[in-house]
């Protein structure tokens, strides 16, 4: 359970670190750029890396199972049910920001 909190508020946290970054240095938010790469190969990459905070679930919290998962055992079998459980938490976190 642990395990999920801390994922979603790392790929919460990342998603948002860049975000700033980009705004203060540029002056243009992540979105801006997300569409400026309207045709391009990498677009569609960059969505579960560091656009898309639900995508993001996938790719990190894949990393953070099993990361986790060495650390202090565990299996593959509850690897799909953390990655919903990551992009659950992040929705329940995200639905309090937007009040």
């Amino acid at each position: 359970m642990i395990v999920v909190i801390l994922s979603a508020l790392s790929i919460i946290g990342l998603n948002r670190s860049v975000d700033m970054l980009l705004q203060t240095f540029t002056g243009k938010d992540l979105d801006v750029y997300f569409d400026m790469m309207e045709g391009k190969w990498y677009q569609k990459w960059t969505k579960p890396f560091i656009t898309c905070v639900y995508c993001m679930a996938s790719v990190w919290g894949t990393i953070f199972y099993f990361t986790w998962s060495f650390l202090y055992g565990g299996g593959v079998l509850g690897w799909i049910p953390s990655i919903f459980a990551i992009a659950g938490t992040v929705h329940v976190l995200l639905s309090f920001e937007n009040d």
